[in-house]
């Protein structure tokens, strides 16, 4: 029995929406902040004279975007969260006239399923300085998986490089700029799984006498995010799909009694 092309064309959209709905699939996993311990963004300016101004704010839930600022006299400590479903993002700005200005973020977190992490980011102070400190680390703090063996802390990924040469210096993650010292253990991309507690630290300042400006970036990057599933994609067909799927069994069925008509 031949089928006219406006019902092949019901058939396949009604094919489609079988299996979004139907099959099984995938959904996407979800990233979520930790409910303990806590996570705290903060930053930090102290001058000779000890005196010191300290801020900072804790994060609870995604999204969350908020610039903190630490300022004493003319220095000052800016940090810029920036935090999402897709990536970790944290933006340095500092301007050190004779004291310490840093900047630290740590973000303690779980995943719902398997998702692919990338890390990057750099930090560079602009003049003459010491004890310039670029500090990145993803671990797990916690975990459990199905066989029930609990899995000690493991570090991920950490990249730390420390300066003391008072001059200006550009600091990569992953690289190995320090002149004092540089830590570089683990990879800075690879697969975060359901059931663990991870913890993302990032921390940058320096000391200076005279005035430079520090400044950089570090992001934690999510993607691929998959979660197992059942019971379709749980993507949502377009309207479209649907209206179309009406006027083709519309047609079809109209076209279909016309011509029995003529039979008849």
């Amino acid at each position: 029995m031949s089928r006219s092309p406006l019902t092949r064309v019901a058939l396949s959209l009604l094919a489609m929406i079988f299996v979004a709905v139907y099959a099984p699939g995938v959904t996407a996993a979800t990233v979520t902040i930790a409910s303990s311990p806590d996570s705290e963004i903060s930053v930090n300016v102290v001058v000779p004279a000890f005196i010191s101004d300290f801020v900072s704010d804790n994060p609870t839930a995604l999204p969350y975007s908020k610039t903190i600022t630490a300022t004493v006299f003319l220095d000052s400590s800016s940090l810029t969260a920036n935090l999402t479903q897709s990536a970790f993002a944290f933006t340095f700005s500092q301007v050190n006239d004779s004291s310490q200005v840093d900047g630290q973020a740590s973000i303690y977190f779980t995943v719902s399923g398997d998702v692919k992490y990338s890390i990057g980011g750099s930090y560079g102070v602009d003049g003459p300085a010491f004890g310039q400190r670029l500090d990145v680390l993803l671990e797990i703090t916690q975990a459990s998986f199905p066989n029930g063996v609990a899995v000690n802390p493991n570090t991920l990924y950490h990249s730390e490089q420390i300066g003391n040469n008072n001059e200006a210096t550009t600091y990569t993650v992953g690289g190995t700029a320090g002149h004092t010292s540089n830590i570089l253990v683990g990879s800075a991309t690879g697969t975060l799984h359901a059931g663990t507690l991870y913890h993302f630290f990032t921390y940058a300042g320096f000391e200076a006498e005279t005035d430079p400006v520090g400044s950089g970036n570090v992001t934690l990057t999510f993607t691929n995010l998959v979660a197992p599933g059942g019971g379709g994609s749980g993507v949502p067909l377009p309207p479209a799909v649907y209206t179309g799927l009406a006027s083709a069994l519309a047609i079809g069925g109209w076209k279909r009694f016309g011509s029995r008509r003529l039979q008849a």
